[in-house]
């Protein structure tokens, strides 16, 4: 690895800085694949920050060369403020700021929405940047709608339903930690009220809480695919939609997330119908575009369903 031709990374890098977006924004995506030795990283926007993550050990010259070319990017890039790299490594991510100093606070802004961001503690920063659209769709699609959003994480997509007029959204996951930071993005849009209903619960021993609010005109999944001991979506999300009949109504519609590299589209709806008689795919939502990818099959799915109790 250890010549690496960083002229597509640079590239893109510059064409992005032209005219930065006040908006985050993935400016280099490394692990689409679409870029021949660059597999290992990927550039965000989240301004003034550029967030880059390393995903697997490299040679140390050339994460001294890439730092090298960022730090003169910072340099050159009056609205550049901060430049931070996580070396994705186990069991620990190591996080290093290698321009400007470590920001106290930071937000992701999407489609004029504040989230808080957490680029200094966790692997991840509590915000992901790959299911953008299906966001926009909920944005668009959730006026006057009772929405329940499971495995809320840091409930970005109840901000976008609220903000797109939701009568009410209800987040369950069962992360304390994550439903307190979603907590605090409803209420850095002012969405703090009682159209939004937090539960840090087990999804799976908690469906009762869910009926007292039910029925939900649109369902949110977007399980992680594996989580040690609570959720793994070979065996569990089949299970989890033969449990939602009761919290349905009529003509619900079904956002539905996977982001597994092993299961295509194909696969996922099939076991959709198999679990939940009665969904009608609607459409597949289209991923980001500066997120190219080799197989599409490989980034995150995202489905939209209509259920109706005919199946049933």
């Amino acid at each position: 690895m250890t010549n690496i031709d960083f002229t597509p990374l640079t590239t893109k890098v510059s064409d992005f800085f032209h005219a930065p977006s006040k908006e985050c924004a993935r400016i280099f995506h490394g692990r689409g694949g679409c870029y021949k030795g660059l597999e290992w990283v990927t550039i965000d926007w989240f301004a003034p920050v550029v967030w880059v993550v390393v995903y697997r050990v490299i040679e140390p010259q050339v994460l001294s060369s890439l730092k090298d070319r960022l730090r003169v990017l910072g340099q050159n890039t009056p609205t550049i403020k901060n430049i931070l790299i996580q070396q994705r490594l186990r069991p620990d991510p190591i996080i290093e700021t290698i321009y400007g100093e470590t920001p106290d606070t930071l937000e992701a802004l999407e489609s004029g929405c504040r989230f808080q961001l957490n680029l200094t503690k966790n692997q991840n920063t509590g915000f992901f940047l790959d299911t953008q659209p299906a966001r926009s769709w909920v944005l668009e699609n959730s006026h006057d709608k009772n929405v329940l959003n499971l495995f809320a994480y840091t409930c970005a997509f109840s901000v976008m339903a609220l903000k797109g007029g939701a009568s009410q959204v209800v987040n369950m996951d069962m992360m304390k930690s994550a439903i307190a930071t979603g907590r605090v993005n409803h209420r850095l849009n002012d969405q703090l009220t009682e159209r939004s209903v937090f539960y840090a619960h087990e999804i799976f021993r908690s469906l009762g809480k869910l009926r007292r609010h039910a029925p939900f005109d649109l369902v949110v999944i977007d399980p992680p695919s594996f989580q040690k001991g609570a959720f793994d979506v070979k065996k569990d999300y089949a299970k989890l939609l033969r449990k939602l009949p009761s919290l349905l109504a009529p003509k619900a519609t079904l956002l539905l997330c996977l982001n597994a590299p092993y299961i295509n589209a194909e696969s996922f709806q099939s076991l959709v119908k198999e679990s939940l008689p009665g969904m009608d795919l609607v459409k597949r939502v289209c991923p980001r575009e500066d997120y190219p990818d080799v197989d599409i099959e490989s980034g995150v799915k995202m489905l939209l369903f209509e259920y109706s109790q005919r199946g049933q």
